[in-house]
């Protein structure tokens, strides 16, 4: 078995669901993964954006990645529905790269997700439209996925965006949003999250780290 070589991610991160409370798996006066999703199953959507990263001589900055994931009870039962996209305007090294730490083969974060895995839906390359917005995040995969995040408005200071900090196994801090538009459909899966609850947050994500560290941590 070949080792991998030394590699890291600093980038940026969101997710949307089907549930009506952020992240209850999360958040819940139960364990990690413990709770029941809102409507007993989970739809969930994974999305990735790599602003400077590196495995071993392979610069993979500047690539995306989307993960769709369907969990059908309590997420801590392991047998999730999970497909890949990857980005295909990389390279054949860099996509190698990105799929070895995406399906969490390199150590990292994306280990404990994979973990989590019942069927494989494998991994396919598509044109991934990644945008940043001051207040949300939005992705895009022409004719199989869309989905626009918007940050929830603070109380005192409604221009101030809400964070909540070491509560995410991928992003240490992340910010609570709401999901404008969020469908998909491939795989025979059909989700559609609007109004629904989803986060961002950006990720600094080391292989011998099991959870994604502060950005104050980065080297």
């Amino acid at each position: 078995m070949t080792e991998n070589p030394d590699w890291y991610i600093d980038g940026d991160y969101f997710e949307s669901c089907n549930c009506e409370l952020l992240c209850p798996c999360m958040l819940s006066a139960s364990p990690p993964q413990d709770v029941m999703p809102t409507y007993v199953h989970c739809d969930l959507i994974l999305a990735y954006y790599v602003d400077a990263g590196r495995f071993g001589d392979v610069d993979i900055s500047g690539l995306a990645h989307v993960i769709i994931c369907y969990t059908p009870r309590e997420m801590k039962w392991h047998n999730w529905s999970i497909a890949h996209y990857y980005d295909n305007r990389a390279t054949p090294a860099q996509r190698a790269a990105m799929i070895q730490i995406f399906t969490g083969k390199a150590g990292g974060p994306m280990e404990a997700l994979n973990a989590c895995m019942g069927l494989d839906l494998g991994v396919a390359p598509a044109d991934i439209q990644y945008e940043r917005r001051a207040n949300g995040r939005k992705v895009e995969i022409p004719g199989i996925l869309v989905n626009h995040i918007v940050a929830k408005e603070g109380l005192l200071f409604p221009d101030k965006i809400v964070t909540l900090d070491n509560v995410h196994p991928q992003a240490y801090s992340v910010t609570p949003s709401v999901v404008k538009t969020g469908k998909y459909n491939d795989h025979q899966m059909v989700f559609d999250n609007d109004g629904r609850s989803s986060l961002f947050g950006e990720i600094v994500w080391r292989p011998d780290q099991r959870y994604g560290l502060p950005a104050s941590m980065k080297d």
